[in-house]
Parts: C-alpha cells; structure tokens; sequence
C-alpha cells in the first residue's frame, strides 16, 4: 500500500493481510452506495440477493462505526471509506483518541466478519 502505513492490530488478532482487506473492503464503501442506488428500480432477477448483499456490507460498516463512538461515526466513516485525513476532518476529539477509536472501528468490522 503505497505512502500508507498499515495500523497494528496485532493486539486485536487482526494480521497484516487480513487488516488490508478490511481497508479495502471498506474503500469500496462508495462505490456500493452507488451500486446499491443503480440498483433500485430495476426489475431484475438477481437484483433481490445482490442488493441484500451490498445493503449488508454497508450496514457492517455503518454499525462498526457507530458502535466504536457514535459521536464521531460520521468522521470514522470519511476516514475508512474515504481516506480522508484526521487533519482534513472536523473531529470534536484529540488525534490519539480518534485514532484509538479506529482501530477499535477495524476491530469490531473484523469480528462482524468472523475474521477474529
């Protein structure tokens, strides 16, 4: 991942690899918004199982933030589907905090994926 550090969670029972692909999981967040909103309308098939696919994946991502600090959800949620910075954001708390929320964030999303 270039000019990115990967965050520890090591502590969490999150691995190295298994951390990447919660990052992008969550990095596809917009994009299974807009899915989601194409999808809508249509009469299709397949459109009932993979619509409660992607509302599912959005919903894991939408309940570990706010489960990790509802008051900063909105913020957590920019920063791990957005890659907005801290510095970029307008967060009502200390950087370390934010950040301690976030990994809390990864490793709620991971225990909602059986990943730990």
């Amino acid at each position: 991942m270039p000019d990115k550090r990967d965050l520890k969670l090591e502590h969490f029972g999150i691995s190295q690899n298994a951390y990447r692909e919660l990052h992008y999981f969550c990095l596809q967040y917009p994009e299974k918004k807009h899915r989601l909103h194409r999808l809508t309308g249509l009469n299709d098939k397949l459109k009932p199982s993979v619509e409660q696919q992607i509302r599912y994946d959005l919903e894991l991502i939408e309940q570990s933030a706010v489960q990790a600090d509802s008051g900063i959800y909105q913020q957590l949620l920019e920063n791990v589907t957005e890659g907005v910075c801290y510095w970029d954001l307008d967060v009502p708390c200390s950087k370390q905090y934010f950040y301690k929320r976030r990994q809390e964030f990864f490793h709620l999303l991971a225990a909602k994926k059986h990943m730990v």
